[in-house]
């Protein structure tokens, strides 16, 4: 007995097949069994894809603040420039506009936010003295006070020189 039954599942098999309708039965249990794998499989890799998408941001998100820190030191590093080359140009820009070169020197001492008596003392005149400057080139630049100065200047500038 133990004989015919293992010869008793090849026939079993053989039979199955030789079964009206049973190769389509099989080929639709492939199809469906092939479908299956693949939905599977996707979502291994859509999970495997999250992982790895996860994984990137973290490494962004780790990254990011020394980023911004370089971008921030880069920006200061590049305003930095720009002001000493403003102060560079600035006084030759001033006389341009009719400044005396006493009211070059207020104006500058103005953009670096001075006060008047600190500009007294460096320039070695009277306080009174270099409020007249200050007045002198404000009437020239357009404007009344310290803090609009240097919008002003660089605005007359402007208009006198479009091309720059």
């Amino acid at each position: 007995m133990g004989r015919s039954h293992r010869k008793g599942k090849p026939q079993e098999l053989s039979r199955a097949s030789s079964v009206p309708g049973s190769e389509l039965r099989n080929a639709l249990l492939l199809t469906v069994s092939l479908a299956a794998f693949i939905a599977i499989m996707g979502r291994v890799q859509m999970s495997k894809m999250q992982h790895d998408v996860h994984a990137e941001g973290q490494s962004i998100r780790e990254r990011l603040p020394k980023v911004q820190a370089a971008g921030v030191r880069d920006a200061a590093k590049d305003a930095a420039f720009h002001w000493r080359e403003l102060l560079r140009k600035l006084p030759h820009d001033l006389q341009g506009l009719g400044m005396t070169k006493r009211q070059v020197q207020v104006g500058i001492g103005i953009v670096r936010q001075k006060s008047y008596l600190k500009m007294a003392s460096e320039l070695r005149l009277e306080e009174r003295t270099v409020r007249q400057h200050a007045e002198s080139a404000f009437q020239k630049v357009g404007c009344a006070r310290k803090a609009d100065f240097l919008a002003a200047a660089m605005d007359a500038i402007q208009r006198q020189h479009p091309d720059i």
